[in-house]
């Protein structure tokens, strides 16, 4: 899993130090100060890509989980996942619907709203109005 064509040493141009790097993916990982620590932190990394599932960076052994074309069983793993999508699909669709009345419900309750604050608009043009009058 670590070949060792993965590890490589440079000598740093600018102090004259000699380095170690990893390669991971094309790119290089490093400075490090010795092979061992980039032996080790080379290690990590591909503990940590396979820990978390990434594959891109580190090799694993997988047990590949296919469905059997024997006796059916494709067919009847298809229809299960499409009876599936199907009652995902109408709980969606049901979500929407209820999402739908209720914006109308609430337009309808705006509406109503609207048509009371002018009422009361009218209503207080209408004592401004006597109460200027009165004053006249």
């Amino acid at each position: 899993m670590f070949e060792p064509s993965r590890i490589f040493g440079n000598t740093n141009a600018k102090t004259g130090l000699f380095e170690w790097f990893f390669t991971v993916n094309g790119a290089d990982i490093g400075p490090f100060s010795s092979r061992e620590e980039a032996t080790k932190e080379l290690k990590k990394h591909t503990n940590l890509s396979i820990n978390s599932g990434n594959l891109s960076s580190a090799k694993k052994n997988t047990h590949l989980s296919l469905i059997p074309i024997v006796n059916g069983d494709y067919n009847k793993a298809n229809e299960t996942r499409e009876e599936q999508w199907n009652l995902e699909r109408a709980q969606l669709q049901s979500t929407i619907d209820s999402l739908m009345a209720k914006e109308e419900q609430w337009e309808q309750e705006r509406e109503q709203l609207q048509s009371t604050i002018d009422r009361l608009q009218i209503q207080l043009d209408c004592m401004n109005f006597d109460m200027l009058h009165r004053r006249l």
